[in-house]
């Protein structure tokens, strides 16, 4: 029996865990529900990541959340220089303006007469500050007096309670565990496999896909059936060096999948 490491979550019944769906919280108008985290499990042991040792499990765990633990103190960082700069916009200059803009991730709102949508203002530290339109300009200035700031500061102390609450989901739920390894064949994903041969008038579309040959006469493995992407075709010339490199691959599996790997398919072409 050859078994792996794999992250789950302390109810078997939901499988593997493969991550979170988005790093985004759920809201609503009052702001921060507290809908979070949104985990996503695949039932399929072939489709989860695993692991050699328990070790490399639990260091992928931790990851998580020293990624969260970063992402936490970016806000925090946020936090302060936005609450530091809105009692004091109007007395800054253009420049340190940008700055906070730039480092707190806010489009300054750009309305552009006749344009029935609303534009954003994108800004760029490297531009210089004598390079920016009157409009541009103006539109900076006020995100002291609109309300972009207040937004911003909600959406930062938001993202720090999503993933405050997503790092004690991990440390409550997650579980390593050790499980038999799963093969996983699938009839609907097999293609057709034939040899054909190249003939003297066929169109660009028998082009062997390795070293984009036409040379007439000659075998080709065909992968798949139709035109274009649906279809790979591969020339004996290139098939020779492939299995030459494919041995080499091989090789570097291990004796264990191997012996899974030949059981199973043996069991199911009897079937």
């Amino acid at each position: 029996m050859l078994t792996k490491w794999y992250i789950g979550v302390n109810a078997k019944s939901k499988g593997f865990f493969t991550g979170f769906n988005n790093d985004k919280w759920t809201y609503n108008m009052e702001g921060y529900k507290g809908n979070d985290p949104k985990p996503s499990f695949t039932a399929q042991g072939a489709l989860a990541t695993s692991y050699d040792t328990k070790e490399d499990a639990l260091k992928a765990v931790d990851h998580y959340i020293t990624e969260d633990t970063k992402a936490i103190e970016n806000m925090k960082v946020q936090i302060k220089l936005l609450e530091d700069s809105e009692s004091r916009w109007s007395s800054m200059s253009l420049s340190e303006q940008i700055n906070v803009c730039v480092d707190t991730h806010i489009r300054p709102d750009l309305n552009i007469v006749g344009n029935m949508f609303q534009n954003y203002l994108y800004l760029y530290p490297s531009k210089s500050v004598s390079d920016y339109k009157p409009n541009e300009v103006s539109s900076i200035v006020a995100v002291g007096t609109n309300g972009q700031i207040p937004a911003r500061l909600k959406i930062c102390k938001n993202d720090v309670l999503g993933y405050t609450n997503r790092i004690q989901w991990i440390k409550d739920k997650i579980k390593v565990r050790e499980q038999e390894i799963e093969l996983k064949f699938k009839d609907s994903e097999r293609r057709s496999i034939k040899w054909n041969i190249r003939g003297d008038n066929d169109t660009a579309h028998s082009y062997c896909n390795c070293c984009g040959g036409a040379v007439p006469s000659i075998p080709q493995l065909n992968i798949g059936s139709g035109w274009g992407k649906s279809r790979c075709l591969i020339c004996a010339i290139c098939m020779g060096k492939l299995a030459e490199e494919a041995k080499i691959q091989l090789g570097k599996v291990s004796d264990d999948i191997m012996d899974n790997y030949t059981a199973d398919r043996f069991l199911r072409d009897m079937g």
